[in-house]
């Protein structure tokens, strides 16, 4: 990978994280609803990926070190699933409340 890759790629990554701590420390009321709690793990759980993919294939390991190169697989696909999993239950709660007569995020 070349550096402006890298560069991008953790900034972004840094970035991401920023934003989600920002929102999880947040005192307004709309980001404690549950649609907000979600959408932070979710996006907890993306940045996870993330990082497993960098330790997966962005280093060459030695055979004595190859357990990182699985860890970082592993890493990345229970993250990538869990952060889909989030979503699915994000997008039924949205279906619920646009289904609901009040658009009550209490549903």
């Amino acid at each position: 990978m070349t550096i402006a890759t890298d560069v991008l790629d953790y900034s972004l990554l840094t970035a991401h994280f920023y934003l989600l701590i920002r929102l999880s420390l947040s005192k307004r009321k709309v980001f404690r609803t549950q649609f907000f709690q979600l959408f932070i793990i979710t996006g907890f759980f993306c940045s996870l990926s993330v990082i497993g993919f960098i330790i997966a294939l962005r280093f060459t390991y030695p055979e004595d070190l190859g357990w990182l190169f699985k860890f970082g697989f592993i890493l990345n696909s229970f993250s990538v699933t869990a952060s889909t999993i989030g979503k699915l239950y994000m997008s039924a709660i949205r279906y619920a409340v646009m289904r609901s007569d009040s658009l009550s995020e209490n549903v």
